[in-house]
């Protein structure tokens, strides 16, 4: 799912600068896709990368509403990514 996930998402273009000026949405991008590569490689992240994608979610998802067009697209595609890591991780620590 992880996989596929960001198979969609490396085959869109990203949408532009400058979208919303008081965020940082290409850190946000980067920081999701390379904590989810990271999850991929190791099946694992540590403490502060899993505290770090899990404010990435929160950030993702408070913005993704006020983005339109190519860019909720995209970005719904961040959120999704980092909510299908979280969950994989927390179901990994319910067992």
């Amino acid at each position: 799912m992880i996989e596929q996930l960001l198979q969609q998402h490396f085959a869109l273009p990203y949408p532009g600068h400058d979208l919303l000026p008081d965020s940082d949405l290409e850190l946000l991008d980067a920081d999701v896709v390379g904590l989810a590569t990271s999850y991929l490689h190791g099946r694992s992240l540590s403490e502060q990368e899993s505290g770090m994608l899990r404010r990435c979610l929160v950030e993702a998802e408070a913005i993704v509403p006020r983005l339109h067009g190519d860019a909720q697209v995209y970005f719904e595609g961040v959120r999704a990514i980092a909510a299908a890591v979280l969950q994989n991780i927390d179901r990994a620590h319910a067992v």
